[in-house]
This record gives structure tokens, C-alpha cells and sequence, in this order.
């Protein structure tokens, strides 16, 4: 575990350099081992035989839109809320093509998965580099307006695998846990683990 200099020096380049790899390492822990695995249309499609993934109407996009919160930061793409609210009549038609193609190609945008990252420390001069700090990721407007059009249009279909626990209503990291608890203490009840 590195410790974190309680010393007020100016650090120099390479300190600087060396406390840059201590953070990448320590946020990137968790993930490493850790393969992607890309899904494609064509291993879903018996999902979607019956039915094409739903679209949103541009009505709800526009909506959506005009009631953003404007004091929320711009992400990477540079696009601040407050535009996004004040001229939602003009964005609307574009954001609605973005969700539209995002949706019938399966695909989630390169560019908006994308985040600004803040390291924030968890108290008053933190001394543990693994433990002393929470990160704060600031996504684009459009990933948010994104995410919150795809959760309304999962509601209408009640056809949601019920292990499903992302962009539903009333399901959280929490109750992913708790399932996943209760079925291991099943198995393990009935004999089977």
C-alpha cells in the first residue's frame, strides 16, 4: 500500500508522474482481469423475432430535453445542459436520430461512454492512494437523455428477463446482490451448489 507524502512540498515532475500511475492502477484494479465481451445482433435476434427493439417518438425526446437541469456540467463532448434546455425544440430532432440508431443498431455510442473523471478525496488529507479517494464521472448530456429514454421504453415491455436489474425501475446494484444471494443460498440449501 503507497503512502501519500504528508509533507507540503511542491512535487516535481516525476513525483507528480509516479502519483498519476499509483491512481490509474488503483481505479483500475477492480476491472483487470476483466474481458469486454461484444454481443451482436445476431446472437439476440431470437429475442427480437416477434418484435423490433422499440423507438421513442421525438415528443418524448423534446420533453426530456426541456426539463434537463441546467446547472449540471457539460462531459466530454463539450454540450452543457443548459443548451440542451434552452433550444430543446432545435436539439430534439438530433438527439431523437442518435437514441433511434442507437437502439436499431444495438449500439451504445463510442464517444458517449466517454467520462470526465474528478478524484475527490474521501476526507482531509487522505494518505491512502487505494482507499483515499472516490471518483466523480461527469458523461454528456446526450448519454444521460439516452439512458433515461431507453428506461422508459424498457418499462412499456414487460418482457425484461427477470435477472435483469439495469435501466429498470426499482432495481439497483442492490437488489442485483440480493438476488444473486438469495438464489446462491437456495442452491446451497438444496444441495445443489
Amino acid at each position: 500500500m503507497h503512502q501519500l507524502s504528508k509533507t507540503p512540498t511542491a512535487p516535481n515532475k516525476a513525483e507528480i508522474q509516479e502519483t498519476v500511475e499509483l491512481l490509474l492502477d488503483a481505479f483500475a484494479a477492480p476491472r483487470k482481469d476483466r474481458q469486454p465481451t461484444a454481443l451482436s445482433v445476431s446472437e439476440i435476434a431470437n429475442d427480437l423475432k416477434d418484435r423490433l427493439p422499440p423507438a421513442p417518438n421525438i415528443g418524448p425526446v423534446n420533453t426530456m430535453l426541456k426539463h434537463m437541469n441546467p446547472r449540471k456540467a457539460a462531459g466530454v463532448d463539450g454540450v452543457p445542459s443548459w443548451l440542451l434546455e434552452q433550444f430543446h425544440e432545435e436539439f430534439a430532432p438530433d438527439v431523437h436520430d442518435i437514441i433511434c440508431a442507437s437502439i436499431e443498431q444495438s449500439k451504445y455510442p463510442t464517444s458517449y461512454k466517454h467520462a470526465l473523471v474528478s478524484l475527490v478525496p474521501k476526507v482531509d488529507n487522505p494518505t491512502d492512494i487505494n482507499n483515499g479517494f472516490r471518483h466523480l464521472s461527469v458523461l454528456p448530456q446526450v448519454t444521460k437523455a439516452l439512458e433515461r429514454i431507453q428506461l422508459k421504453l424498457n418499462l412499456k415491455y414487460p418482457s425484461l428477463n427477470a435477472s435483469q436489474h439495469a435501466s429498470t425501475e426499482d432495481r439497483s446494484t442492490m437488489t442485483a446482490l440480493a438476488s444473486i444471494t438469495q438464489d446462491w443460498y437456495n442452491a446451497t440449501d438444496s444441495g445443489n451448489p
